[in-house]
Parts: structure tokens; sequence; C-alpha cells
């Protein structure tokens, strides 16, 4: 049984098995064995009609091979390319984002993921703030106590020895809150 197609486009256009094509149109004939099928561009088949594997073609080219997990570069979500010739969306890299870093941004130059150090550095100003604050409270909290037993007159000697503790503690703390306020109002 004979194979017949015809091409448009430089594609495969129609194909009939049979002895003679049925229809109107430039039908040529290819091997029993040639692999093709309807879609199939021309440039994938060698001179004798035999469909070239998908591998060579990638490698001369001709088709894209994009299969994989890809990233999108503004939100680093992810979708799985299954077929060939599926192309990356302008937002798309197959470079995975670096784990554990959640300071990163895509380079186009580079095609990498870096980590962004500036946002990075007043992340860790801000957490370093947050916590100095966190341990005034705390040692105000912790503060309380003695004070109001100085109030009372309880254990006088003990309670300034740990109010004065708790005051040096405060005032270095509020020392490195200034020193930190000052980088972040830089570092803007």
């Amino acid at each position: 049984m004979k194979i017949w197609i015809t091409i448009t486009d430089g594609k495969i256009d129609r194909v009939q098995e049979g002895d003679a094509p049925i229809g109107e149109g430039e039908w040529k004939e290819v091997p029993a064995n040639w692999n093709g099928n309807h879609g199939d561009k021309l440039e994938w088949f060698d001179e004798k009609m035999h469909r070239l594997p998908d591998d060579e073609l990638v490698r001369q080219g001709k088709r894209c091979d994009n299969r994989g997990r890809v990233y999108n570069v503004k939100d680093h979500s992810q979708r799985i390319i299954h077929h060939l010739d599926e192309l990356l969306a302008e937002d798309e890299t197959q470079e995975a984002p670096l784990e554990n870093s959640p300071f990163q941004f895509f380079d186009r130059a580079s095609k990498k993921w870096v980590v962004d150090t500036k946002k990075k550095e007043r992340a860790e100003k801000e957490t370093a703030l947050g916590n100095a604050l966190e341990k005034i409270r705390d040692l105000e909290e912790r503060g309380k106590r003695p004070s109001q037993e100085i109030v009372l007159g309880i254990e006088v000697e003990e309670n300034k020895i740990w109010l004065g503790k708790f005051r040096g503690e405060i005032e270095n703390l509020r020392d490195d809150i200034n020193k930190l306020n000052q980088a972040l109002k830089e570092s803007a």
C-alpha cells in the first residue's frame, strides 16, 4: 500500500493510503516507513522523506526542547512543559530559583537568580530593630516587680542592682535602635 501526502506552507497537510490519492491537489508519494504525521514540518524529513528523530531535530535547531519545569521570574511560580516546540513565556526561565533565599531576583543579563543584597540587609536590620524593641519591652516588664518592691521597701539593695542592670541593657538597646533606624533611613 502506498502513502500519499500534500504539502502546504512547508507542512504535511493531507495524508492518504492507497494505490492512488483521491481528491485534488499536488500529491507526493512517500516511503511506507516515512514516520510522518499531519502537521509535521517538511524540514523534519531527509531527502528520502524519512522523518528525522526528535533529538536530532533539536540538535540541528529545527525543534525546540524546553520540556521540564520552568519558573516565573516575577513570582517564582512554576509549571511543567510536556511537549517539544513549546516556548517559554517572556517572564519564564528553566533556571531554578535559589533555595531558602527570599531576597532573590532573576538577572536577565547573567540568566541566573541572584540575591538582592540591599533588600536582604534591610530586612535583617528591620528584624534586628524588632528584636531590640521586643527585648526592651521584656526588660521593662521584668523591671516592674523590682520597682514595686523598692516602693514598698522590700529587698532594696538587690532590686536596685536588678534595676540598674535592666536600665543599662535598655540604654544599650536604645543606642542599637537609633543606629538601626539611621541605617534604615540611609538605605531607603
